[in-house]
């Protein structure tokens, strides 16, 4: 493969990679308002599912460690 689609192509997997992270903590931190019965109701569903995920990333190391590397931009297969 040429140099440049190699490139491309990596940008664009790490760019997607980084989109994907992006709507994942918007929704973890903003989710629970969405979806609910107007403002100040939040989803229960989506609002337990943020606890989830929350208690997830503080008692999971391995969870952690994958979300600090995103959180700073480094993708995970970088090494």
């Amino acid at each position: 493969m040429p140099v440049l689609k190699c490139v491309t192509w990596n940008c664009t997997r790490w760019s997607w990679q980084y989109q994907e992270f992006s709507q994942w903590f918007s929704e973890l931190l903003h989710g629970t308002t969405a979806g609910g019965s107007g403002p100040g109701h939040p989803d229960p569903f989506r609002a337990k599912v943020a606890g989830a995920r929350l208690r997830r990333l503080l008692e999971s190391p391995a969870a952690a460690a994958a979300f600090a590397e995103l959180y700073i931009g480094r993708y995970p297969a970088e090494g």
